[in-house]
């Protein structure tokens, strides 16, 4: 099984549609989903959307980077 790892510390509505996109990819697709955040916001948002909890994981990440420094280059 493929897993697919989604950074919700960024982008629209602070990672909601990711999280969204996330939670019915679990219920619709044959593969792990990860989702990278502060587990203290995603958590109840996750509550209020269909998903296979056996196909979703949470990995708690308190510390998003600035939006002026490049991954690549840490």
């Amino acid at each position: 099984m493929s897993t697919i790892v989604i950074d919700t510390c960024a982008g629209e509505e602070q990672g909601r549609e990711a999280l969204a996109a996330a939670a019915i990819a679990s219920l619709d697709l044959d593969v792990q989903m990860v989702v990278v955040g502060d587990e203290d916001l995603i958590s109840p948002l996750l509550d209020g959307l269909a998903h296979d909890a056996e196909r979703l994981r949470v990995v708690h990440a308190a510390d998003p980077l600035p939006n002026d420094i490049d991954p690549r280059k840490l």
